[in-house]
C-alpha cells in the first residue's frame, strides 16, 4: 500500500476519534440501549474504524471509477448510514450502522488528492516531468513553482471562490498565469480529440513524478519576504490586531506563517474556517469579496477590536479586506479599492527608495 494511503488511513482514524462528543452522553445511550457504558463506548470506536477502513478502500475503488459516481455513492452512504443509525432498533444494529456511517467520512478528504494524482499520472505517462505538491497549497505558489522550476504549464484542482459543486481544473502557462488565447483553444482542441477513455495514457513513467513539500514552501516564503518594502513600519506596528480566515482552504498553510515572518505578532484565525474542508460548511459561496461570506471574520473582528480583517478564498488567489471606520463599523473593500491602496503604497515606497525610473506601468483588466 502506498504511503499516502497509509497516512490517509491514520489521519481519518484521528478524525473519526474526534467524535468524542458522544462521551458526554454515553451513560444516557447505555441506559436507553440496555448495555454497559463501555459497550456504548464501542459506538465511537465503530465509527472511527469505519473512517479508517473506508478511506483507503474508497480511494482504491475511486482509481477505477468516475469520481462523480464515487462522490454520489459516498453521499448516499452517509445519508443511509446515519438514517439507519437513527432508526436502529437495538445495540448491535446501531453498532453496525455506526461503522457504515464512518466509511465515507475520510474519503471526502482524499478525493482532491486522487484527482491531483491522476492529473500527474497522465502528464507523466505522456513523457512530462511532473512536480506534484504533497498536500493542499495556495494557487500563487503554483504560479511561483512554474517559473522557479522552469515548467511549461501547471494545473490546480479547485472550486476557487465558487461553491463546492464547481470543483474543477485551472490551467496555467509558462508565465505562471492562467492560460489565454490561443493556448486555451489549443488545449480544448486536444481534449476533443479524445473519444475513448483508453486513449488517455496512465500508469507509465512514475519516476517522472517528483514531490514538492516543505522545502519548496520555505523557498517560496523567503522569496515573498524579500518583497517587503517597509520592515521598519512592521516593527513599529507589529502588534496591530489582524483577523484572518482561509475559508476552509489552502491559505491556512502559508498565510499565517508569511505574516509571522514579516513580523506581525497579533494574528488571529477564524477557528471555524481554519479547518480544511472542501464542502465549505460555514459559507454558501467562499468568495471573500462578499460581505455575507466575511460575516464570521467580521464578527470576530468586532469582538477582538481588530485593526484589519483579511480572508482568502479556498485556493488562496483572491483576497477580501475589511477595516473599521471612525464609528467602529467594519467596511468591506471591493477589489478596485484594495488595488488602489496597494498600488498607492507600492508606488510611493518605490519612489522613496529610488526604484522608479519611468519604465514601470500598471495594467488593469
Amino acid at each position: 500500500m502506498k504511503k499516502s494511503l497509509i497516512a490517509l488511513a491514520f489521519g481519518t482514524l484521528a478524525l473519526g476519534m474526534s467524535e468524542f462528543v458522544m462521551m458526554g452522553i454515553l451513560p444516557d445511550i447505555a441506559r436507553s440501549l440496555g448495555v454497559s457504558i463501555p459497550e456504548a463506548g464501542h459506538l465511537i470506536s465503530a465509527y472511527a474504524l469505519g473512517v479508517c477502513f473506508g478511506a483507503p478502500l474508497t480511494v482504491l475503488v475511486a482509481r477505477t471509477r468516475p469520481l462523480k459516481h464515487i462522490l454520489l455513492a459516498l453521499t448516499g452512504l452517509i445519508i443511509l448510514g446515519n438514517a439507519c443509525a437513527a432508526l436502529s432498533p437495538n445495540y448491535w444494529t446501531l453498532l453496525a450502522m455506526r461503522f457504515v456511517s464512518g466509511l465515507p467520512h475520510g474519503a471526502f478528504f482524499g478525493v482532491g488528492s486522487i484527482v491531483a494524482e491522476r492529473v500527474a499520472d497522465i502528464f507523466a505517462s505522456n513523457g512530462f516531468t511532473v512536480f506534484l505538491f504533497d498536500a493542499l497549497r495556495p494557487t500563487p505558489e503554483l504560479s511561483f513553482a512554474i517559473r522557479e522550476l522552469k515548467c511549461h504549464s501547471g494545473v490546480v484542482v479547485t472550486a476557487s471562490h465558487n461553491p463546492k459543486e464547481y470543483n474543477g481544473y485551472k490551467a496555467y502557462w509558462t508565465d505562471g498565469a492562467q492560460v489565454t488565447p490561443p493556448h486555451d483553444k489549443n488545449i480544448i482542441d486536444e481534449v476533443e480529440k479524445i473519444t475513448e477513455v483508453d486513449q488517455v495514457l496512465t500508469g507509465r513513467n512514475p519516476q517522472n513524478i517528483r514531490a514538492l513539500g516543505k522545502d519548496f514552501d520555505e523557498l517560496y516564503l523567503n522569496k515573498i519576504y524579500e518583497l517587503s518594502l517597509s520592515p521598519e513600519s512592521v516593527k513599529r506596528f507589529h502588534d496591530m490586531k489582524i483577523v484572518y480566515s482561509p475559508m476552509h482552504g489552502a491559505g491556512v498553510r502559508l498565510v499565517p506563517e508569511s505574516l509571522k515572518r514579516f513580523g506581525f505578532t497579533n494574528v488571529q484565525l477564524v477557528p471555524e474556517q481554519a479547518v480544511i474542508d472542501g464542502n465549505f460548511p460555514t459559507v454558501e459561496s467562499p468568495n471573500p469579496e462578499e460581505r455575507k461570506t466575511m460575516s464570521m471574520a467580521i464578527d470576530l473582528a468586532k469582538k477582538v477590536k481588530a485593526d484589519l480583517v483579511l480572508a482568502t478564498d479556498p485556493d488562496s488567489d483572491r483576497i477580501g479586506v475589511a477595516m473599521p471606520d471612525e464609528n467602529g463599523e467594519y467596511v468591506l473593500l471591493n477589489g478596485n479599492q484594495t488595488l488602489v491602496l496597494l498600488m498607492t503604497y507600492q508606488l510611493t515606497r518605490w519612489a522613496e527608495l529610488g526604484r522608479l525610473n519611468g519604465h514601470q506601468y500598471v495594467i488593469k483588466t
